[in-house]
């Protein structure tokens, strides 16, 4: 579930409007092909919007200790933030 929920993420990290509007599509897609291969069991389904949600606060956390990457950090918390508002959203999809 991490791995998945992970890339996922990668994709917002471009940071660009392109990528926030297809990545709801982006996600549902990743899920379902994963879903097919390897099911995921109910407690996977609702443990993904927490998962993606650590995937991001581990992020910001290390980004933000470190100077140099100080940008991906900012990046990391507009992605989280983008991520909370659209919870309802990434529940349906799952």
């Amino acid at each position: 579930m991490w791995d998945v929920c992970y890339c996922a993420t990668g994709i917002l990290s471009e940071g660009s409007d392109e990528a926030y509007e297809k990545w709801l599509d982006i996600l549902g897609g990743i899920l379902e092909g994963y879903d097919r291969v390897g099911k995921l069991t109910s407690e996977e389904k609702q443990a993904v919007f927490y998962v993606i949600c650590s995937v991001q606060m581990i992020c910001i956390a290390y980004f933000e200790s470190l100077d140099k990457y100080k940008e991906l950090a900012r990046i990391n918390r507009r992605m989280l933030q983008y991520i909370i508002r659209n919870r309802r959203d990434i529940e349906k999809i799952v």
